[in-house]
Formats: structure tokens, sequence, C-alpha cells
């Protein structure tokens, strides 16, 4: 609000405080206490000092390009089952979708379902399921979710007080509960799957390290990584 800021416009300016140097700006101005808002309070855009430090040099090397890329047929397959959707809809005779906001925000459902999550969803066919349920709950912030996005923002102590919370319990549950349940059915099943959950798993046992070609390439701060 009154505090003066430095705003950062210049492209390789934000690329070498945000990748080569990452570890020089540790800290963002945002103070959420993990304990009342955990989902929000425990990613690295709130973390502070060393746990900021450790959680970041542990996660970047997942997200390297030669990694993200390894998820493009994670992608395809979304794409090819929307495609399949819409050709069978035109074989029987049925009327297109019309509300393409529907139809991409239901794809988009299905791509983070199966790259972040590794859950396979069909939301065009199955448009009651689950994940896209909590998801739209989840993402839609309408005026008085955005009204107290910024409370927590800019007045922590207030909205704790106050007993506010972006997530109501059930979202949290659920979110937790499937990725945990996807972590332990994975390592007891020895599934291998080139997704998010799979890097995750990964770095939490101190498997997943930088490329040396891609740290030299594109200059990553390489901090040792944490176990």
């Amino acid at each position: 609000m009154r505090r003066p800021i430095f705003w950062i416009r210049d492209p390789e300016l934000i690329r070498q405080i945000a990748v080569k140097d990452f570890d020089h700006f540790s800290d963002h101005p945002i103070n959420i206490d993990e304990s009342h808002e955990p989902l929000f309070g425990r990613n690295l855009l709130t973390l502070k000092g060393q746990r900021w430090r450790d959680m970041r040099s542990t996660l970047s090397p997942a997200f390297t390009g030669s990694k993200m890329r390894t998820m493009f047929q994670l992608v395809s397959e979304c794409c090819s089952d929307t495609v399949n959707f819409l050709e069978k809809e035109i074989k029987e005779g049925k009327p297109l979708l019309t509300d393409l906001k529907d139809m991409f925000s239901r794809y988009t459902n299905d791509v983070i379902a199966s790259c972040a999550f590794g859950l396979k969803v069909d939301s065009l066919k199955d448009k009651n399921n689950e994940f896209y349920l909590y998801g739209k709950e989840g993402s839609n912030f309408g005026k008085l979710r955005t009204i107290y996005f910024f409370m927590l923002m800019l007045f922590p102590k207030l909205y704790k007080v106050l007993g506010i919370s972006l997530f109501s319990e059930k979202f949290s549950t659920f979110i937790r509960k499937l990725v945990w349940d996807t972590i332990r059915h994975r390592e007891r099943e020895n599934i291998v799957r080139p997704d998010m959950i799979n890097l995750l798993i990964q770095a939490r046992k101190g498997k997943l390290k930088h490329d040396d070609e891609v740290n030299e390439k594109e200059g990553y701060a390489v901090v040792q990584e944490t176990h």
C-alpha cells in the first residue's frame, strides 16, 4: 500500500532474478499463517528464508524444459479425447457444443488432472466427475472470495481473527487425500508415469537432479538438494 516497491519490466532482468540468481531473492512480500491456510501457506510464494531455499532447490529440477516436454504425451492424450468426443457427437447427429468456455475449461481440467495429479478423467463424457467439481470450486474466485484473498494479502491478522478461509475443509481434505493416496499407490505398486506426481516422488527421495546440460545452457542457480 504505502510501501514503495521496484516493478521489474525487463524480461531479461526478470529471468536473471527468477532463474539464475533466485537464491539471492528468497522471500516474497506475502505473509500467510500456514496453520490457518495450509494449502496456500506452504507453497513457494509464501515460504520464507531457509525453508523457501530448501523447497526451491528441491523442486527446481522438476521444472526444466526437458522434464516438462516429457508430459507432452499426457497433454496430447487429452487433446485426442476431446477431438474423439466431438467426432462422436457429429456421427450420432447431436448438435455440437456451443459453449466453448465450458469445453475448454473441461479440457484444461483434464490436462491438470493428468499432468499434475496423475488422474485420467474425461470431463466431456463424465460432466460431473469429482475432480472437475472440486476444481471448479477451488478456482471460482467470485466477489466474496476475491475480497477474502485481498484481506489475506493485506490484513492477515484480521483475516485469521475473523476465521475466514479461502478453501472449504472438504476441498482441502480432497486435495490432500488425492495426492497422498496417489503417492502411496505408486510407491506400493512401483508405478512410473511422466507427470508431476512422479517428479515430486523423486524429489521427496532426493533422486531429482538438475541436468548438467540444462544448467549450463539455461544458467540455473544450482543449490545443494535437500533430503
